[in-house]
Formats: C-alpha cells, structure tokens, sequence
C-alpha cells in the first residue's frame, strides 16, 4: 500500500485499515508512506544534494498546513483552538524533554543490549 505521506488523512486512513485487518487476522501490511524530509539528515547537512525547486515543490504540500487548512475548512478550527492545541503540545514535548534530561544515563554495559538476536531471540521455524 503506497499512500501520500504529506496528507494526514490519508495515511490515518490506511493505517487504520491495515491495524484492523492485522486485528482480525489478516496478517501485516506494508504502508509506505510517500514524503520527504526538509532539512538534512542531520545538524551539519545542509542537504545541498537536493534541487531547490524539489523542496520548494514538496513545501507547497507541508503536512501540517495541508492539516490546518482542511481543520479550518471542515472543522471549523478557529485560532483560539489551534493556540490551544499548539499550547498543549509544547507543553507535552517540553515536559517530555526535561524528563528525558533528568533521567540518568545507561550503564555502558548495557549498550549493546537489544541491538543483536541471539538464536534463541529467533524462535522461529526457518531459524531451527
């Protein structure tokens, strides 16, 4: 299932359709969802491999205002709702944050742990 990554509905839609279908027994569903990051992969890219006009043109279809337009048009979010909403998620991520910054580092022994399947992690007929 190919589904367009920039327009939320949509792929709400589509996962959803392949959480129930997994749900009843359907068995698991590839949903690739079709997008592109706007910025490097990381701080120090600059992703100057990207042609312009390409960003430019994937801008023009930012999920979040593809979003916030369709709430404006649909839903009738006005912009005391939408400060609310935009409150409420700074609020969550900046809490999210501080726990993260005042939990305590791992051990360094357990750095390696989770990252590699042992034979016994592979209980599975094809790995006997």
């Amino acid at each position: 299932m190919v589904v367009d990554g920039t327009d939320v509905l949509a792929v709400y839609r589509e996962a959803r359709r392949a959480i129930e279908k997994a749900r009843s027994g359907g068995g698991p569903t590839l949903v690739e969802c079709l997008t592109l990051r706007m910025e490097g992969h990381a701080v120090h890219d600059d992703a100057f491999y990207v042609p312009k006009d390409m960003f430019e043109r994937w801008a023009e279809n930012d999920p979040l205002e593809r979003f916030r337009t369709w709430l404006r048009e649909h839903a009738d979010l006005n912009d005391e709702q939408e400060d609310e909403i935009t409150s409420g998620v700074k609020k969550l991520l900046n809490d999210a944050l501080s726990r993260a910054e005042e939990s305590p580092l791992p051990e360094p022994s357990s750095l390696l742990d989770g990252v590699f399947a042992t034979p016994e992690d592979l209980d599975t007929p094809h790995h006997k």
